[in-house]
């Protein structure tokens, strides 16, 4: 075989994924089968001969064997204790992190009360910081929990995790210091002094920025600022990668080879030098990735031997998926392979190409004898190459990401190939200055030098910054996706690609799946909008602990929102939509606690008539703002409010208990919302028999319910306990935890169709 390392990579990552997809029992016996092909092949001279499809026989049969095992002797032994609480005794792992209001312990478990299980890690959030330290001990009753049940759902197990839970604080906490710890503990207070270093001489913002692309730490960004890079297409700045380690290894080679002159000392020691790197930014299967291809070509650089590339890559992937089978569920490792790959593939054809046409149309300002003087003509070649470059790399990573871009985050950044053009290069200068500012820090002797550098930092900072919000706000600089057909289509168009190319030349491949691709989706988006516009919409976004419900017809679009976090998917939503004005806006808790969402609706989009309960307890900014947009209606207790629409009807009372929210559509379809706290025996009692029931914790007399699918729409780590107790009055229950949404369509002839966006089904 000419790239025997590259075979073998991608054949075993192609191999998991697919055991992934099916699971491990049907794993199990398409490794038998796979086994049984490859020792045919052995015998068959045909199959023989062709030397590569025995390994791809072999290494896709231990691949699926190897994913098998793992679920059945490490997961599955684990997912005994979801849904349980548990006293557990655990030794933090790595640093504990905060999100979005919680903070997040990594925990080793090393003893479980009445179980014999242990040695396996989860990851546990409370809404109280306990101090510890990484190596700490921490003993408490936690909540277990399984991750989403789906394709890409595994997740925190690619990391290590093979729970989530949730720390009962009030059944007490007991910490304990770990006064010996082990010396990769050093590294973790390295990271931590690099941090400290950058939020010395930097401001917030610039600090954050900065860290996030050194380091990779996005903890300290907000959802929004994620989101933000996200759209603008420059994300991946934020996840240590191979960009990242190419600069922290050819900036040891510039030093040596500039003061030094010596290559062969500068590739030892950048070789040291991305090993603490790798350290520093905990080993995560990019970096790691990208640690050993580095390492590779430094090593053929030391013995004057030039790496294969897609060999280089097959190794390094090989190794990663061989020491964790879930690795082809980590998304950074996924784009991280794809990305590299299509540069290797496809980026200097694409260079070349559009160099091609770029001398077949010189421009005639290049001739002027004036101009020539200003830029001679080797130079401006050279940074039209470099341009063209970062256009070839940024083309080629984007199309082989796309699978994984489209199914997992469900959006596709426009101007992603401007945004790399006007930021890639500064933020590499950022880096590599921020990495010098550091060692000069460090150092004591040039710590002065340190204020300049981290200057310029500051300002490129701002700069990517800029620019990043710039793109980001500009008319459609993200297609969203979300739609359940887009992995299907992705997957006809890959298979179109190939069996064009075998019957064509790769040009005309190229150029039919594209044009006919873009066509196909553009089409099916159409038919599926025309479709969805003919009858009544509902979307019931994940919020964490909290309600929020769009209602969205050819007629007019309302909601009734309970509060919970920031519902960034309902926006989305909305945004898909086309959805800029709401006839109807129920407020249940217009509270500032609670009223995050609605304050954003009322902000962006035009509302005709708002309602409000317990007025009195109401926001003053929100009320405020609600004044000046539209007709506020003030409910009063134990009093039935109704409002019709032409499509539907919602009907509301506030008891003791809080307020119900009834919704009647054509066919007599109806939803009943049930607030936190709710008592079922003081509604109405036609209410009971609600085709739906929504709700995000387990009401009061539960059992008089009589519903033929219930949604609960709650935090991850509150989802069993009332799964478990309302399974006995219904058969179907759906949960908007992990990212989830669930969507409904309600014909004009009243048949209704529920689904969950990810899948993710009890």
């Amino acid at each position: 075989m000419k790239r025997p390392f590259a075979v073998l990579g991608f054949t075993y990552l192609t191999a998991l994924m697919v055991a992934l997809f099916v699971g491990s029992n049907i794993a199990y016996i398409l490794s038998g089968a796979l086994a049984v092909l490859f020792v045919i092949s052995l015998f068959v001279k045909k199959l023989r001969k062709r030397i590569a499809l025995p390994f791809v026989f072999i290494t896709s049969a231990v691949a699926m064997l190897m994913f098998s095992t793992f679920v059945e002797q490490k997961l599955k032994t684990v997912e005994v204790l979801s849904g349980t609480e548990q006293r557990i005794t655990a030794t933090v792992c790595d640093e504990v992190y905060e999100s979005n209001g919680k903070y997040y312990y990594p925990l080793e478990v090393t003893k479980i009360r009445n179980s014999e299980l242990s040695g396996f890690k989860i990851l546990a959030s409370s809404s109280v910081l306990y101090d510890v330290d990484v190596y700490d001990k921490l003993d408490a009753k936690i909540s277990l929990y399984q991750n989403a049940d789906s394709v890409f759902g595994n997740y925190d197990i690619s990391k290590g995790y093979f729970l989530r839970g949730a720390i009962k604080h009030y059944s007490g906490v007991v910490t304990e210091k770990a006064y010996e710890k082990p010396f990769y503990y050093n590294f973790i207070l390295l990271r931590r002094n690099i941090k400290s270093v950058i939020s010395e001489y930097l401001p917030h913002d610039c600090a954050n920025l900065l860290t996030a692309v050194m380091l990779g730490d996005k903890h300290s960004f907000t959802t929004e600022e994620k989101e933000m890079f996200s759209s603008a297409g420059v994300s991946h700045l934020m996840s240590v990668s191979g960009f990242h380690v190419t600069i922290v290894a050819q900036l040891f080679m510039l030093i040596f080879a500039v003061f030094f002159r010596r290559k062969r000392i500068g590739a030892g020691v950048s070789i040291l030098a991305l090993l603490v790197f790798m350290a520093v930014t905990g080993f995560s299967p990019t970096v790691v990735r990208s640690g050993i291809m580095q390492i590779i070509f430094l090593i053929g650089l030391m013995i004057f031997r030039s790496p294969e590339p897609f060999n280089s890559l097959g190794f390094s992937v090989l190794v990663i998926c061989f020491l964790n089978p879930y690795s082809c569920a980590d998304f950074g490792f996924l784009m991280s392979v794809g990305a590299t790959f299509g540069i290797f593939c496809a980026s200097e054809r694409i260079k070349t190409n559009i160099i091609e046409r770029l001398q077949q149309k010189k421009p005639r300002r290049f001739k002027k004898p004036s101009l020539r003087r200003i830029i001679p003509k080797k130079k401006a070649e050279k940074f039209v190459s470099s341009i063209v470059s970062v256009i070839a790399m940024t083309i080629s990573a984007t199309v082989f990401t796309l699978p994984v871009t489209l199914i997992v985050f469900k959006q596709f950044p426009i101007y992603s190939v401007i945004s790399n053009l006007l930021i890639s290069y500064p933020a590499s200068i950022m880096i590599a200055f921020g990495i010098i500012a550091v060692l000069f820090n460090f150092s004591g002797i040039l710590s002065f030098l340190t204020v300049p550098i981290m200057f310029v930092c500051e300002l490129i900072a701002k700069y990517i910054m800029f620019w990043t919000e710039a793109i980001a706000n500009l008319p459609f600089s993200v297609i969203r996706l979300n739609y359940s057909f887009v992995p299907f289509w992705l997957a006809i168009v890959i298979l179109a690609y190939f069996i064009v190319r075998k019957l064509k030349n790769r040009r005309f491949a190229v150029k039919f799946t594209t044009i006919s691709g873009i066509a196909t989706l553009v089409l099916m988006i159409l038919a599926y909008d025309i479709y969805m516009m003919t009858g009544i919409s509902v979307y019931i976004a994940d919020c964490n602990n909290g309600i929020n419900i769009a209602v969205s017809s050819s007629e007019n679009n309302s909601m009734v929102t309970y509060g919970g976090s920031k519902a960034y998917d309902l926006f989305e939503y909305l945004e898909t939509r086309k959805i800029s004005e709401f006839e109807y806006l129920m407020l249940a808790k217009p509270s500032s606690y609670y009223s995050k969402n609605a304050d954003e609706i009322l902000q962006d989009y035009s509302v005709n008539n708002i309602s409000i309960y317990d007025i009195e307890k109401a926001d003053e900014n929100l009320l405020s703002l609600a004044e000046t947009k539209g007709r506020i209606i003030e409910y009063k207790p134990d009093i039935q409010n109704n409002v019709s629409l032409p499509d539907y009807k919602i009907a509301s009372i506030e008891t003791k208990s809080g307020v119900f929210t009834h919704f009647t559509f054509s066919g007599d379809f109806d939803i009943l919302v049930i607030p936190n706290g709710g008592d079922c025996s003081e509604m109405p009692r036609e209410w009971l028999n609600s085709a739906i029931c929504v709700m995000s914790e387990l009401p009061e007399n539960y059992e008089l319910l009589r519903p033929v699918e219930i949604i609960l729409s709650c935090s991850d780590e509150n989802v069993y306990e009332p799964y478990s107790n309302l399974e006995s009055i219904c058969d179907t229950i759906y949960a908007t935890c992990f990212d989830d949404n669930i969507r409904m369509r309600i014909s004009q002839s009243g048949e209704v169709s529920i689904w969950s966006e990810n899948n993710w089904l009890f």
